[in-house]
């Protein structure tokens, strides 16, 4: 029953986003309607809930209609932000770096200890034997989305550290969100899995993973804008981000917003917080994909 439930929902969501993605496509800089996207980070009945009353802050804050849109299975935000289908997303820094020319960086999710930076953990089952990063080699593992910077990107830059290498595994895979990839591991689909550090450590504190490795902090998910939405537009929208107080006097009517990325809100984002992630995606040649 709840499986022919989340079907409905999801296709009758499916079905508004085409909708939406159709209109977004005659938006003139004098309009007031904007689309907002976001990368899968969790389920979509998880999700969408927590971005409903968010937008609707940034109405009543800037006075412009912003309307979510739901990314199509098998693409990702960025590829609808540079095909104009939404105007603005909450995408994570490889996101951006993909369509950095196209793309401006408005701001940077703010972290419990109120920094915009964030982690990758690497998990895997409590009664594992692997207790370390240096155990991993010739096990399997699973990833989030090959466009996530915790969940590929920042793992890719750990192995890279520790000489370490696809190869050495005995397999991986991608799950396509990180909610989906902590899943492999708990079912035993997979012995670990690259995770966002908000998820990793609420899993770890009801004892259904254990997490072996933590990499250094980079920067945050964040959210950026496409080059058609005007600059009047973009200053406006990020003032009233920068405003934004989720734990206080914004709070009401948000649902679970302190399991985001951004639980404390947001502070500016520039170009140049990018580059150190720039330089390791040029690296493993990920622009290409």
């Amino acid at each position: 029953m709840f499986q022919k439930l989340f079907l409905l929902f999801l296709m009758m969501f499916l079905t508004l986003s085409t909708s939406e993605a159709k209109s977004s496509d005659l938006l003139s800089k004098e309009d007031k309607v904007y689309y907002f996207g976001f990368d899968l980070r969790n389920s979509i009945t998880s999700e969408v809930p927590k971005y409903k009353p968010f937008l609707e802050y940034l109405h009543k804050s800037t006075g412009y209609t912003f309307k979510l849109y739901l990314t199509p299975i098998g693409t990702s935000a960025t590829q609808m932000l540079l095909k104009n289908k939404i105007q603005f997303a909450a995408i994570g820094a490889m996101g951006y770096l993909k369509g950095k020319d196209q793309l401006i960086p408005i701001v940077r999710g703010l972290n419990q200890d109120n920094k915009s930076t964030y982690h990758s953990m690497l998990i895997t089952k409590p009664d594992s034997p692997i207790s370390s990063i240096n155990e991993i080699a010739g096990n399997s593992i699973s990833f989030g989305s090959e466009t996530s910077t915790q969940g590929y990107l920042i793992p890719r830059i750990m192995f890279e550290k520790y000489h370490i290498s696809l190869d050495d595994f005995s397999s991986y895979r991608f799950s396509y969100s990180h909610q989906k990839c902590a899943q492999a591991v708990i079912r035993r689909e997979a012995d670990i899995c690259a995770l966002q550090d908000t998820l990793a450590t609420q899993l770890a504190g009801k004892n259904l993973v254990k997490i072996i490795h933590t990499s250094e902090p980079y920067p945050s998910s964040g959210i950026v804008a496409n080059k058609t939405v005007p600059v009047s537009v973009i200053n406006k929208v990020r003032q009233a981000l920068i405003d934004f107080d989720p734990q206080g006097k914004d709070k009401q009517g948000l649902l679970n917003w302190e399991k985001t990325e951004m639980p404390h809100g947001f502070e500016a984002a520039h170009e140049e917080d990018y580059l150190p992630l720039y330089k390791w995606v040029k690296h493993f040649k990920l622009l290409e994909n």
